[in-house]
């Protein structure tokens, strides 16, 4: 399947127009795609690292300090301490998507909204099961 992130994340960013910039990352440092405006392969290993470690520590990212809100397996927002923003990160057993939204951004849609393009991504064919009685 040939998935054309440039297309998919340019819509995202017209509809939600909060959020600023996005990276998707196959595995844990494969980038996929990252818009021009921001560069987090540097920072990319640490923010992967510190969410599956699920610690509820401090990070610096692109040499802003963020603090972790939300942290589970398939959700991750993280918030600066100087009210500059919020990355939002979404995975599924392929890929993770990650936002940097503005602070007054909605998190719950963007997240939504996010999970809806990954699904889109995915290789994985949904199933059906039907029980006939």
């Amino acid at each position: 399947m040939l998935v054309d992130y440039k297309i998919a994340i340019s819509n995202l960013m017209q509809t939600l127009h909060f959020i600023n910039t996005v990276a998707v990352i196959e595995g844990t440092d494969n980038n996929v795609y990252l818009t021009d405006n921001w560069d987090i392969k540097i920072d990319v290993n640490k923010l992967i690292s510190t969410w599956s470690s699920m610690k509820r520590q401090p990070i610096m990212i692109s040499d802003v300090k963020y603090l972790i809100r939300i942290c589970t397996s398939d959700r991750l927002v993280v918030s600066s301490i100087e009210g500059g923003g919020h990355i939002v990160g979404v995975k599924d057993d392929e890929r993770t998507m990650i936002a940097l939204i503005e602070p007054d951004g909605i998190i719950p849609f963007t997240t939504a909204e996010m999970n809806k393009i990954l699904a889109s991504f995915s290789t994985k064919k949904p199933y059906l099961m039907i029980i006939y009685n």
